[in-house]
C-alpha cells in the first residue's frame, strides 16, 4: 500500500471512529448535573484530550439548541485549558473533579 493510500485509510478510520465517539457520547450525557469522567473519556484510556472535550461540548450545545438537555450556565463552563492544570494536554479524573466541586460550589 502506498503512502497516499495509508493517509486515506487511517483519515476514513479517524473519521468513522470520531464520529461513532460523537453518537455514542450524546446517548450518555445526563440531562442535568456534573457529566462523569467515564462519559467524557469517550476512548476509555483514562484520560480526557481535547477531541474529546470538545466531542461532549459540542454534543451539549447542541442538545441544548434543541430542547433536549437542560444546561445552565453554559457560557461561563470552564475551558479545556482551565481544568487542564497542569497543562499536559490530559485531564485525568483529579483534575475534572476538582473543576466540577469548583463549579458547583461557585455557581
Amino acid at each position: 500500500m502506498n503512502m497516499m493510500n495509508k493517509i486515506i485509510a487511517a483519515a476514513m478510520f479517524f473519521g468513522t471512529l470520531t464520529l461513532s465517539a460523537g453518537l455514542i457520547a450524546a446517548q450518555d450525557l445526563p440531562e442535568r448535573g456534573p457529566i462523569p469522567f467515564a462519559t467524557w473519556d469517550i476512548d476509555g484510556n483514562g484520560t480526557i484530550d481535547k477531541a474529546e472535550f470538545n466531542t461532549i461540548r459540542d454534543q451539549q450545545q447542541k442538545m441544548a439548541k434543541s430542547g433536549g438537555y437542560r444546561r445552565q450556565n453554559m457560557a461561563t463552563a470552564p475551558t479545556f485549558a482551565q481544568i487542564d492544570k497542569n497543562n499536559d494536554s490530559k485531564i485525568t479524573p483529579d483534575e475534572l473533579m476538582a473543576a466540577q466541586k469548583n463549579r458547583q460550589w461557585n455557581n
